[in-house]
């Protein structure tokens, strides 16, 4: 049984975390990029460096031949002449132990080139000297007697007391022909490519929740930004361990140079890291742009490029190590940190690999402070209010000419502000206290701006060269526990422009707005207890529609299983989409994807909600069972509902507003409103014969109520419009037409009180010939404040 009205809590961090995550996880799996970009494109770079190991290995010349095990008669060369004592001592040992020969070179450099050139006839070994304590051994790889060799060099060392050398060995292929090792240079840069595609992916989708209003649909339905955040960069961070971790542990076990070795632990660490400071780095990346088509065009050429050039140009410029300056410059790229840990793996640079692990914890904290910043800068801004002489303006009250019910609103709402003395938990739900929002567009010009002006981000924004538009001039109400405001309005009145700065889309030039005693304002965490229906459908098109449910109840208040259950069998029969409670979201008609938006925002109680034309492509029968859903819900609530629809109005609404231009022309109740702005009666007459009785008709009307007013109507209508002026009653009027019915020839006739219809349509009449008077106001786009 469904618990209805039990005050669910807000759930904790933990939980919207942790449904976040399963959301996230729900979509990735339907999501065929995930798989190419997030599995297939690293398991191939990873296979590729398998391939290239196996692949770039260059056997000796065919002039090769094996020596001695023994090391005896074989020539060494040795690299500098002046060598120090220690250097000198180990030579002599050496010698004694082995009978060696040693031949002097007078340049470093000259070692290499002379051991390819020498023939190897006779195997030749080279010994480098670096520094005090450092040395490099060039010999063949493939000659058995390596082990021998080197083995000497401990049994001499060991012999030398008091000697602490550090020996370096240098692995080089001699043969008669020249060899470069390319393997070194491509793999680092294989690798790194075939990750690097993981940035623009995860910050496509952050770009996404933004343009197509995801992320602040979710955070309205009472999702605490800290959740949306470390939720997505933790269900990433987790996606980009699977294939990293398998992919590392393919390349440890075919003991792939660099990753099997003594540093195989960093190399792991190395691995792990570059997630932590990459995907960071792509979610600050992603504020470059706001509409996901954009993304997808530029984010992976430019991820691409920036990330990957710098890469491969460092590791042509510097094969072996890059320098400290180099490397610190361009360390805030995660892809080049990482592409210089591989290589400095591969030749056994510990120190370098160990900084580099750091250098990426420490830009992906730099990142997380970034996105921090950057999310509440790119939060809606204040305009500057320029004033307006010429029309009506909250900053010009003097002129502004307002109906009584209007200003007794406005009175009650001040004072309900100055009386409160910032205790506000005795306000009503809702509280509009003077709102007002206007948009700016500058007029379009041919003269170029100027040098001052280029560098200033363009010439100061003023009346004569803007367009200014007040979408919503200055407005004050509230709604109370248990009721139901409509916010009645044609197009450009300022309807969805005053429910957008409601739910924080758009920030109040002036004015503020508490919901549940929080202001919009200023308290983060005001949409805790918040429902939100947009006039546009905002779902997801990989979730079912249970799924969708599940995500919102779990979002706002519901956390246990029986409840959860309850809740959404509740709205799924509500709305007789039971056959549909498997099917995405995707493939569902308007109508039922608009059912899915108004039960997502009606699901797990909220204490606030706002539904923005809840009924637009409803059938009649569903939309009767929408407005029959609402009324049965609405106990323990505050609603506001905009709509064109008088009947919405009249079914739903306990008090209703009409905005005209941005400002609330009349408030109260349907009947209020029905009776202060009706034009009295309506009264519809069917002649038996419309030619032949219609002037006797309308003569006898004249003569019994000179005030009626004929109305054109199609068809074999005559209608009349009787002001409120006149003094009979409606059964007076009923008595009098039927007295005279056969008389006149009447076939039929209606007298009715008149309709709000009558009284919006007065109004709308009047938002027409505003819209007349000022033409260049059509060039500011009427969806965003309808």
């Amino acid at each position: 049984m469904r618990h209805q009205n039990k005050n669910y809590k807000r759930p904790s961090f933990f939980s919207q975390f942790l449904v976040i995550l399963w959301f996230r996880t729900k979509l990735s799996i339907r999501d065929k990029k995930f798989f190419v970009l997030g599995i297939l494109l690293p398991m191939i770079a990873i296979g590729s460096s398998v391939l290239l190991s196996e692949v770039l290995v260059f056997p000796p010349g065919s002039d090769y031949q094996r020596s001695n095990n023994n090391l005896q008669d074989n020539n060494i060369f040795v690299t500098p002449y002046n060598l120090n004592s220690q250097q000198n001592l180990l030579l002599d040992t050496m010698k004694l132990q082995y009978s060696l020969n040693y031949t002097y070179l007078d340049d470093d450099t000259d070692l290499p080139d002379y051991i390819q050139n020498k023939s190897l006839s006779s195997l030749n070994y080279g010994i480098s000297f670096i520094g005090k304590n450092g040395l490099n051994i060039y010999y063949n790889s493939s000659i058995e007697t390596i082990p021998t060799f080197v083995h000497s060099f401990f049994i001499s060392l060991f012999k030398i007391n008091g000697i602490n050398l550090q020996l370096n060995e240098t692995i080089t292929v001699l043969s008669s022909e020249v060899t470069f090792d390319v393997f070194y240079l491509l793999m680092p840069m294989i690798l790194q490519y075939g990750f690097v595609f993981f940035i623009p992916y995860f910050a496509i989708l952050i770009v996404t929740d933004r343009d197509k209003g995801y992320k602040n649909h979710l955070i309205l339905n009472s999702l605490r930004t800290s959740a949306y955040w470390l939720s997505n960069l933790a269900f990433d961070y987790i996606i980009f361990l699977f294939p990293t971790i398998i992919g590392w542990i393919i390349l440890y076990s075919f003991k792939i140079d660099g990753i099997y070795s003594d540093n195989s632990g960093k190399s792991f660490l190395l691995f792990i890291t570059f997630g932590l400071s990459a995907i960071p780095f792509g979610f600050v990346l992603q504020f470059i742009f706001d509409k996901e088509e954009t993304a997808n065009k530029w984010l992976y050429p430019f991820t691409s490029i920036v990330t990957s050039i710098p890469s491969a140009l460092i590791s042509v410029a510097f094969p072996t190590s890059t320098p400290l300056a180099v490397e610190l410059l361009l360390s805030i790229l995660p892809t080049f940190s990482f592409c210089n840990g591989l290589k400095a793996l591969t030749y056994n640079n510990s120190s370098t690999v160990s900084y580099t692990i750091l250098i990426q914890l420490l830009s992906g904290l730099i990142y997380l402070i970034l996105i921090y910043f950057i999310d509440n800068l790119k939060k809606p801004k204040k305009n500057e209010i320029i004033f307006d002489e010429d029309s009506e303006s909250i900053i010009n009250n003097q002129t502004t000419v307002e109906d009584n019910d209007v200003l007794n609103e406005k009175e009650k709402i001040k004072r309900l502000i100055r009386d409160s003395d910032g205790n506000k938990s005795n306000f009503p739900k809702i509280v509009v206290d003077g709102i007002y929002k206007q948009f700016i567009q500058p007029k379009p010009t041919l003269e170029k701006p100027s040098l001052i002006e280029k560098c200033s981000g363009g010439a100061k924004v003023t009346k004569k060269n803007s367009i200014i538009k007040k979408a919503v001039d200055g407005i004050w109400f509230s709604v109370e526990k248990n009721e139901i405001f409509g916010l009645l309005g044609p197009n450009g009145s300022g309807k969805s422009t005053c429910l957008n700065v409601l739910t924080g889309i758009l920030k109040a030039d002036k004015g503020d707005g508490y919901l549940s005693g929080k202001s919009i304002d200023k308290d983060k965490d005001v949409f805790q207890s918040i429902g939100s229906c947009a006039q546009n459908d905002i779902l997801f098109e990989n979730l079912t529609i249970y799924e969708h449910l599940y995500l919102f109840s779990r979002l706002k208040s519901i956390t246990t299983k029986t409840e959860l259950e309850d809740e959404i069998d509740f709205y799924i029969n509500k709305f007789s989409i039971q056959s549909f409670k498997n099917k995405k979201s995707s493939d569902l008609s308007g109508g039922t994807k608009r059912k899915l938006s108004v039960a997502c925002c009606l699901i797990g109680d909220p204490q606030v909600v706002l539904l923005d034309e809840p009924s637009t492509s409803l059938d009649p029968i569903s939309r009767n069972e929408l407005h029959s859903l609402i009324d049965e819900l609405k106990a323990n609530k505050s609603i506001i509902m905009t709509t064109h629809s008088i009947n919405e109005i009249n079914q739903c609404c306990n008090r209703v507003a009409i905005m005209v231009d941005g400002k609330i022309r009349c408030i109260g109740t349907p009947n209020h409103l029905k009776h202060k702005y009706g034009s009295g009666y309506t009264i519809d007459i069917v002649p038996k014969n419309y030619l032949n009785n219609s002037f006797e008709i309308h003569n006898f009307m004249a003569q019994t109520f000179p005030s009626a007013t004929r109305v054109e109507r199609l068809g074999r209508f005559i209608s009349y419009d009787l002001p409120n002026q006149n003094q009979e009653s409606l059964a007076t009027i009923f008595r009098i037409l039927q007295s005279n019915k056969q008389r006149l020839e009447i076939l039929d006739f209606s007298a009715s009180s008149s309709s709000l219809e009558k009284v919006f349509l007065k109004f709308a009449n009047l938002q027409e010939e505003i819209n007349k008077q000022q033409p260049n106001n059509n060039s500011i786009n009427n969806d965003v404040i309808n």
